[in-house]
């Protein structure tokens, strides 16, 4: 096996992180109420990262891959409502920051049986906002904050000809992610650490054409209030995908149902459930182009 044969490279651009919320206020219409209590809360958030990967084979057995994440996040929000007392009306704005993480992991495979285990760990990355409070006009601030380290451990094996299984398993510590902006001096942010489970089945038509079927479960946690600013408590969910495949060029798409778990919202750790989230769901599309060198 020569350098060419052991050395591959990826790049993956994807939004890892967003927000886009907003409560309808009291005066809202009769087929939409709104909120006494959180009518005009808004929050928004949108994120770019571009992903570096570089394996290494040392055989057909073993492989070490790694790399650099660079991400940039920008976002603003707005607390409005009774629930937030003297703080009503208090807004935000968090300018575009870009910063640097890292990627390591290591696989093994048996290419005979299409068998392949992989560890990945994904360092947390920190963000250091300018900031503006409309509660200091004039008067521009740093923010830190961090998004959140996370380990994935994946596996796939062949169970019949051209038919695979697939399974995974993800942790992520948002529990770390903290928003104190310094004028208001209260956390805005309350997000509990996460398990996402994935087991999917995929399948050659030809060889050009495969389809995939897939399920995942996120546990919401062990408390159903939540922030509501993030008001959702895990998750179940099923995706169908298709692939096609024409000698280095890959385009492969999928439509997903989600069910988001129920939850309560409550402010700064009261307890006290000021709404309830019930009955959601939510349908997404993707697609995705790849080219192999």
């Amino acid at each position: 096996m020569d350098l060419n044969d052991r050395l591959s490279l990826a790049l993956i651009y994807d939004q890892p992180w967003g927000a886009d919320i907003s409560y309808a206020p009291a005066a809202g219409s009769p087929t939409t109420p709104g909120s006494v209590l959180l009518g005009g809360t808004q929050a928004f958030a949108e994120s770019d990262a571009i992903t570096g990967l570089l394996r290494y084979k040392f055989n057909d057995r073993f492989s070490l891959h790694g790399g650099l994440r660079w991400q940039q996040i920008e976002g603003n929000l707005t607390l409005a409502g009774a629930a937030y007392g003297a703080a009503s009306g208090y807004r935000v704005s968090l300018d575009r920051d870009s910063a640097f993480g890292w990627v390591i992991g290591g696989a093994y495979e048996i290419p005979d049986i299409a068998l392949r285990v992989a560890l990945t760990y994904n360092s947390e990355i920190e963000h250091d906002f300018r900031t503006r409070e409309n509660s200091a006009p004039g008067v521009v601030s740093n923010t830190t904050t961090k998004t959140p380290q996370s380990v994935n451990l994946d596996f796939q094996t062949g169970i019949a000809a051209n038919t695979l299984l697939s399974a995974g398993i993800r942790w992520a510590d948002h529990s770390v992610t903290s928003l104190r902006p310094s004028d208001l001096n209260a956390e805005l942010i309350d997000l509990e650490d996460s398990t996402t489970f994935r087991l999917g089945l995929a399948r050659r038509f030809n060889a050009n054409w495969s389809g995939s079927v897939t399920f995942e479960y996120e546990d919401g946690g062990s408390d159903d209030l939540v922030s509501p600013l993030a008001p959702v408590n895990g998750f179940e969910s099923i995706a169908l995908g298709l692939q096609y495949t024409q000698d280095k060029f890959k385009i492969s798409g999928g439509v997903r149902y989600t069910r988001l778990g129920d939850s309560f919202s409550e402010i700064g750790g009261s307890g006290v459930a000021l709404s309830s989230f019930n009955d959601n769901d939510a349908v997404s599309f993707g697609i995705k182009l790849g080219y192999s060198f």
